[in-house]
């Protein structure tokens, strides 16, 4: 498989896969956490939920977990391949989306670490408190991910529109739209228009992945 192949499928899977396991089967399975609760002890509830129902919790956190990392990648072996007009906007991309991975891994570690210690074992009690705050730790980490993939997302779309590339240049304007109401997340807009920033900024992305997929079939066709 080519880099430019496996690019255009993990832009189109990522964002599907991260949405229907995140955004649908997540909160059926395991349950939503109540309304109305102090961070800390949101943090811990959502811990909870993982903690009751641990295989399946395990199976939906690394399904969604490896989703959204392949969509990073993705997004980041797309702006890699930029060249002409894009290749400057390109590069700056190459710099954002790896520190999203890495604000991923970070948060992803404080969440497991976080049911490790509220379940407790081997001899030691769980600490519920503690396991919330490393939760809460884990979800800061995540609050600044709208602000950096917006920006990302903002100029990679700014990059389509100046290169000559297979991929038109309305989609270009149509990440870049997308972008910058994903980064106007950080000042608050509400968590029902946050979330539908998140399902139209995965559509765009995973839209990227199909045309990246039709552009190389019909390559390859001629």
């Amino acid at each position: 498989m080519s880099i430019n192949k496996l690019t255009a499928w993990l832009l189109t899977i990522g964002p599907i896969g991260m949405f229907v396991i995140w955004g649908i089967i997540d909160p059926i399975v395991l349950g939503e956490v109540a309304d109305g609760l102090a961070p800390v002890e949101e943090a811990t509830a959502n811990v909870q939920r993982y903690a009751d129902n641990e295989v399946t919790g395990w199976i939906l956190s690394l399904s969604g977990g490896f989703s959204m990392l392949g969509m990073m990648v993705g997004l980041g072996l797309l702006a890699k391949s930029m060249q002409a007009g894009g290749a400057t906007l390109g590069s700056l991309c190459g710099y954002i989306f790896p520190a999203l991975v890495a604000m991923m891994v970070f948060g992803f570690g404080s969440e497991i670490s976080g049911q490790e210690i509220l379940v407790g074992g081997n001899g030691v009690a769980g600490d519920p408190e503690l396991g919330g705050m490393l939760s809460l730790v884990g979800n800061s980490a995540f609050g600044a991910f709208p602000i950096f993939w917006g920006l990302g997302l903002t100029l990679l779309g700014l990059g389509i529109t100046r290169e000559d590339g297979p991929l038109p240049s309305i989609m270009g304007w149509i990440m870049t739209v997308m972008g910058v109401v994903m980064f106007s997340m950080s000042f608050g807009l509400g968590d029902e228009i946050g979330f539908f920033a998140w399902i139209g900024a995965s559509l765009v992305v995973s839209a990227t992945g199909v045309l990246s997929l039709l552009a190389i079939r019909k390559a390859a066709a001629a």
